[in-house]
């Protein structure tokens, strides 16, 4: 079976004295292109998803005194795969 395209992003922690990574969430990737009825240029383009995770991860060190590991993964999620590929558009008139 062939590998899967990462859909997801997967943030993990664990205790620096402890070997094994626990998955506290996932968030879908979601590339945001347009904003505005307006292409973004290339490198203004994000995936919401990736910063979602990064705050989360960014929580969890805080929460956790800054004494955990933490990291933010681009992984496959078959809960996420319908989605995935899926280019989602924010227009500025949407509330």
């Amino acid at each position: 079976m062939p590998n899967k395209e990462p859909n997801s992003w997967a943030v993990m922690y664990r205790d620096p004295k402890d070997t094994e990574w626990l998955t506290s969430t996932w968030y879908p990737a979601i590339n945001i292109s347009h904003a505005d009825g307006k292409r973004l240029p290339y490198e203004q383009q994000f995936d919401i998803g990736e910063a979602r995770a990064s705050r989360h991860a960014r929580v969890i060190l805080i929460n956790s005194n800054w004494q955990h590991e933490v990291t933010v993964k681009f992984v496959y999620n078959s809960q996420f795969d319908k989605d995935h590929g899926k280019t989602w558009t924010y227009k500025g008139d949407q509330v």
